[in-house]
């Protein structure tokens, strides 16, 4: 135990000695200004850069500001590395801080002319072990954007001109696999971490951001580059611009040959798993703030509602409503007042019953399984409602009512109703098209709730709800209660769900449409295949 102590002692001292003795470390080239001294204060002190803005919405565990320090012409970024939390405090007795990392691995990718942020300093400062101060500064990349952000901006909203589009993709594998044949390895490598710049006429520049998550290895394995592709998957562009990303990445150069057939096989594989640990891993993420999520406490009630919302003339109305024994939906105008405001639905629950007193005793409130179900869905990926907040009101410890907003569908049509409609009137080629694509994306709609561990087992017409888009079809779940999330859905659950869907929805139509509807709900779906038997007879059964 002494032992132990004093290799702890030395292992904080030898640290916070090096802390003290480097209290700034200006990158290695002639031409950079060095910070002065009032500067390096201010950097320790964020309340006092006047003129810096967010750059990134504020997280639990860093912020993120952008500005100019003094008279400088150039703008910087300043990285703020936070613990809010007493054991992220200890973690970091024994690691190195994440500032001084990213310095050491922005040094390295420059020496291996991998394309990165110019660091400008950090600083790293201790008392009696732990970290007080945790901030990276470097130089702002002007005209680059996450490449996140313009994808969703230049294929997904606005689509760019084909031959345009093609050489940002065909780049971009390019850029992949060159830094994985370089032995770069990042436990985080998404589409957040990658900058892009691109001009008319010249090809597109790519930026690594986040070095922290970084290592450089002398070679990654293919087991490592498959979990880096896996994790980079997660993309809302179109299966032709994915395949054109993994030709280009499979041109790079490189000693191993890799098949494209494997490879596809192999990244969806690893891809699931991997959005199945973070599904697990972020499933009360919306009960904490951050994310563009904040708690509220008005009176006597509290909850959770996104930032851009404020609460303002509305408890009056639950108090109305409050009268009522059932569960009541209202629509309403100007509760919550904001730009561009959306109409929302206000969903009220009345707690005053004995069996619901009782139950809340033992369980969640009904707004709070909503809420965390409907985020359950938008994290997997299902089309559904845009929930805005829910809240509480307790008396002596015991849940007396609670509600939940969200934003009310626009122009929303039961699926139900719209295909017997369709179905009923005279045969023409658009009423043939509509009914087709509504059958199709209802099949999808099913399979990946199925895949993903979502199941409805009193799927009703009126649950799914249908809009339509530049004669474009969109189908997304509208009522969420009667669902359960599991790690895998069963025979007994994918029965009921297809028997609901057959009576909800196919009665009405001819049996050639209820072939396709299967037809689609079965493409690629591995476990209906193996048991596709015994679904079906079950089914018939019911």
């Amino acid at each position: 135990m002494v032992m132990l102590l004093k290799k702890l002692f030395l292992l904080l001292g030898r640290d916070f000695l090096h802390n003290v003795l480097l209290n700034c470390v200006p990158l290695m080239e002639s031409k950079i200004n060095i910070l002065k001294k009032e500067d390096l204060f201010r950097l320790l002190h964020p309340k006092s850069l006047s003129g810096f803005q967010p750059l990134k919405e504020e997280t639990n565990t860093r912020l993120i500001l952008k500005g100019r320090l003094g008279n400088s012409n150039e703008p910087l970024v300043i990285k703020i590395f936070k613990r809010p939390h007493f054991f992220d405090q200890v973690k970091y007795l024994f690691r190195p801080p994440r500032s001084r990392k990213e310095w050491q691995i922005g040094q390295k990718l420059s020496h291996l002319d991998i394309p990165t942020p110019s660091l400008v300093t950090y600083r790293a400062l201790r008392r009696w072990g732990f970290l007080t101060n945790d901030i990276i500064a470097f130089r702002e990349l002007t005209d680059a954007v996450p490449l996140i952000n313009w994808v969703e901006n230049n294929i997904i909203q606005k689509p760019l001109p084909f031959f345009e589009r093609r050489e940002v993709i065909r780049a971009l594998g390019g850029f992949v696999r060159m830094i994985h044949d370089q032995g770069i390895f990042s436990k985080d490598f998404h589409q957040g971490n990658i900058l892009i710049k691109t001009e008319p006429g010249t090809p597109p520049l790519f930026y690594l951001i986040d070095l922290h998550a970084i290592r450089i290895k002398k070679e990654i394995t293919r087991r490592e580059r498959i979990k880096m592709l896996a994790q980079f998957n997660n993309f809302r562009i179109p299966i032709a611009d994915r395949l054109r990303f993994l030709k280009a990445y499979l041109q790079g150069g490189g000693q191993e040959e890799i098949s494209k057939k494997a490879l596809v096989k192999e990244i969806a594989s690893a891809s699931f798993s991997h959005w199945k640990r973070l599904w697990k891993k972020r499933k009360k993420r919306c009960l904490r703030p951050g994310k563009g999520l904040e708690r509220f406490k008005t009176g006597p009630w509290q909850g959770m509602i996104r930032k851009e919302y404020y609460l303002k003339n509305f408890f009056h109305l639950l108090d109305k409503w409050g009268k009522n024994n059932k569960r009541t939906e209202n629509l309403v105008k100007g509760v919550f007042p904001q730009e561009n405001a959306k109409n929302l639905v206000i969903r009220y629950y009345n707690q005053n019953s004995f069996f619901s007193t009782l139950r809340s005793l033992f369980q969640i409130s009904p707004a709070e399984r909503t809420w965390v179900t409907i985020h359950t869905l938008i994290m997997r990926g299902i089309p559904t409602l845009m929930p805005v907040a829910f809240g509480e009101r307790n008396q002596w410890g015991v849940l007396r009512d609670c509600f939940l907003a969200f934003e009310k569908v626009p122009e929303v049509t039961s699926g139900a109703g719209l295909l017997k409609e369709l179905s009923e009137t005279p045969l023409i080629v658009q009423n043939t098209f509509l009914k087709k694509r509504i059958i199709f994306h209802l099949a999808r709609l099913i399979r990946w709730m199925h895949q993903t561990g979502v199941c409805h087992k009193t799927l009703k017409p009126t649950d799914i709800g249908v809009t339509f888009d530049h004669k474009k079809v969109f189908l997304h779940v509208v009522n969420v209660d009667g669902m359960t999330i599991k790690k895998s859905v069963g025979i007994n659950d994918v029965v009921k769900d297809l028997s609901s869907i057959r009576l909800s929805f196919l009665h009405a139509l001819e049996q050639k449409d209820q072939n396709f509807f299967f037809k689609t709900y079965a493409w690629g779906n591995t476990f209906f295949k193996v048991n596709e038997k015994k679904i079906r007879d079950k089914m018939q059964k019911k």
